[in-house]
């Protein structure tokens, strides 16, 4: 555990925090009754994904003296930080994007470049702040809170917005912006998050490998979040291409994140030491073992 990671950490919790609150009274602002039932839904779509994720078997047990801090400080820094840090990165590129040709790919570099930097560094500073955080499998961990953050945020924000922008309907605009981020592509940030956050704690905790291998896992890991997320902004225009799209990266990213899962569980399962060693391990498919 770091001091100075573990304050920086409080810290970025009252920023996020803030932030948070400031979205969530603007989408209430926004659509008062809509903003109000998107909150509720985005509550209840919350309290089934954290349920989920502490039932999986690599989830840092609470021991005597811990506290689940770093919980709250992952869904504040994804929930606030990544928003009020993404904003100043991608708006430009939104704005260069509508000067160009490149309509297409707009979306996709003014969310994906920005939005997974920032949530990859939540990644990096809430594992260096906990001690219950010491393990590869915590930064996949992490980065899956943090993302269910940043989507519990969006959500609210588009549910309320979609019923602004339908222009027959309010309630009609809602539900298909609802629909659409519960039925396509649920959980793309949590993924996204959480696979990145893979070579991070790869990065942080394993032991006995050189620096240049640590940077290949959270480039190459970094990458793999990356183009999931700029292939599920691209716009194809076309409706048959565009579901073939969406389908394609679904089946890709759940796929990836339960093969680490799996890995993630068998080597919690093996780890009986310390400290945290590998054999160098480049996919999730690959077999490691671990000494004290």
């Amino acid at each position: 555990m770091s001091k100075f990671f573990y304050i920086l950490t409080i810290i970025s919790m009252v920023i996020g925090g803030c932030v948070a609150g400031f979205m969530f009274l603007t989408a209430i602002l926004m659509s008062p009754r809509l903003g109000v039932i998107s909150l509720m839904l985005t509550a209840v779509y919350f309290a089934i994904v954290i349920f989920l994720l502490s039932k999986l078997p690599f989830w840092p047990k609470k021991k005597p003296g811990q506290s689940r801090l770093w919980v709250h400080a992952a869904l504040s820094w994804g929930g606030g930080v990544s928003i009020l840090l993404s904003l100043p990165m991608g708006t430009p590129l939104i704005k260069i994007f509508a000067y160009t040709s490149s309509h297409s790919s707009a979306a996709s570099w003014a969310g994906a470049y920005p939005e997974e930097i920032v949530k990859a560094l939540g990644v990096v500073i809430i594992c260096l702040a906990f001690t219950q955080l010491s393990r590869p499998w915590h930064g996949l961990l992490v980065g899956a809170v943090i993302g269910l953050g940043f989507e519990t945020v969006e959500n609210v924000l588009y549910g309320a917005s979609g019923a602004q922008l339908h222009p027959d309907s309010d309630w009609l605009g809602f539900w298909q912006s609802w629909g659409l981020r519960v039925l396509a592509g649920p959980g793309i940030h949590i993924m996204c998050t959480a696979i990145a956050g893979w070579g991070i704690g790869w990065a942080l905790f394993a032991a006995n490998e050189s620096r240049l291998w640590r940077i290949r896992m959270v480039i190459g890991w970094w990458l793999v979040a990356f183009a999931i997320h700029f292939a599920w902004n691209y716009d194809l225009v076309a409706l048959t291409p565009m579901v073939i799209k969406v389908l394609i990266i679904m089946v890709a990213m759940y796929y990836i994140f339960a093969r680490l899962c799996i890995v993630s569980t068998k080597l919690y399962r093996e780890d009986v030491g310390h400290s945290y060693t590998s054999e160098i391990i480049t996919r999730p498919d690959l077999k490691c073992h671990q000494t004290q």
